[in-house]
């Protein structure tokens, strides 16, 4: 088995203690690994792959950028770069190779950049380090300018990375993917292309299974872009378990919270926005739900076009069915039925 210059093992308990235990994580003597024609395998893919133009020539930071440069070092000579390690040995290997690099715990630290400044922030095998993956995914947001655009890669499930993981279920397919949406990122899947796990022989898994790694290309969503709010939105309402019930309906609130501040005329929206606010009135929080719920009865007797606001209040009810729950009586939907019919 070749050697790299990766220490997989420390003499202090994995905590949120990070500074302690990646201390003296890498070699900083070993400038060049054994391993170095995977690691340009990977800055290849990184680079023409998930990066865009911009990126390549613009400002790029790369936190955890370990100590043999990461993907920034076959970056600076085009582009303005800056990597961010909590190891000592990590930020003592970069300046040895005459890389930027800053001595940082992200866990806990603001990024040290303006909002809106940066191209692309990469971070790869490094989200299952953090014990506040949530901090610091709200910096790198901050710091990516509008069209900005987030590289991370994180290890498959089979994997079995050590050290242990803060958050198992986080590092799933599904869990990394609906945290970015949440965080307002839309995001696309790449399987490893180079490297597999131990299950790589299995023929009947996907090559996302039996990737040692997985790829997130994942571009900011700006703050007034509303069809990219609601297609994140609806992805994370439409998310079902095994047994066809919504696990992310309270996510996709937040989300479309944020297109009615922008959009409240829109009837669809407003349809969206209370199906996924039913799941805060089944726990006794009525208010909001009930006050909206007035309004639409408004539009759909009182208003001109009381066919559509029917049909919305329809649809709302039937998510409330699915749940075993009604808030409208047998009288009323068969007048709002009858509403919603075209003439």
């Amino acid at each position: 088995m070749d050697q790299s210059n990766i220490i997989l093992s420390s003499a202090q308990e994995i905590s949120t203690a990070a500074e302690d235990f990646y201390r003296d994580y890498w070699q900083p003597q070993q400038s060049v690994s054994p391993l170095r024609s995977m690691i340009e395998q990977r800055q290849h893919f990184i680079i023409h792959t998930l990066m865009t133009h911009t990126g390549v020539y613009g400002r790029v930071i790369e936190l955890g950028v370990g100590g043999e440069g990461g993907i920034i070092s076959a970056l600076r000579s085009s582009a303005e770069v800056c990597g961010l390690d909590i190891s000592d040995s990590a930020i003592e290997g970069c300046r040895n190779l005459g890389i930027p690099a800053i001595k940082l715990n992200c866990d806990n630290t603001p990024l040290p950049f303006e909002n809106d400044c940066i191209d692309t922030v990469i971070a790869l095998e490094v989200f299952e380090h953090f014990s506040n993956p949530q901090f610091v995914l709200e910096e790198i947001r901050r710091v990516l300018k509008p069209d900005g655009l987030f590289i991370a890669s994180t290890p498959s499930p089979y994997t079995y990375h050590w050290p242990r993981l803060f958050y198992p279920d986080l590092f799933t397919q599904t869990g990394f993917t609906d945290f970015l949406l949440a965080n307002r990122f839309q995001c696309k899947l790449h399987a490893d292309p180079f490297c597999q796990n131990c299950y790589k022989k299995e023929q009947h898994h996907s090559t996302v299974e039996t990737s040692f790694s997985l790829y997130w290309q994942a571009a900011k969503i700006a703050d007034h872009d509303l069809y990219s709010l609601h297609s994140a939105a609806q992805e994370l309402f439409n998310r079902r378990d095994s047994q066809g019930r919504r696990i992310r309906p309270i996510e996709a609130l937040d989300l479309l919270k944020r297109c009615m501040q922008i959009d409240a005329s829109s009837l669809s929206l407003q349809t969206d926005y209370l199906c996924a606010l039913f799941y805060r009135a089944i726990n006794n929080d009525t208010k909001e739900f009930y006050e909206q719920i007035g309004n639409l009865m408004q539009h759909t007797f009182n208003g001109e076009s009381p066919m559509k606001y029917a049909q919305a209040l329809l649809q709302i009810h039937h998510e409330a069915e699915e749940l075993d729950r009604c808030f409208l009586d047998h009288e009323l939907m068969q007048v709002l039925a009858s509403l919603a019919r075209p003439l």
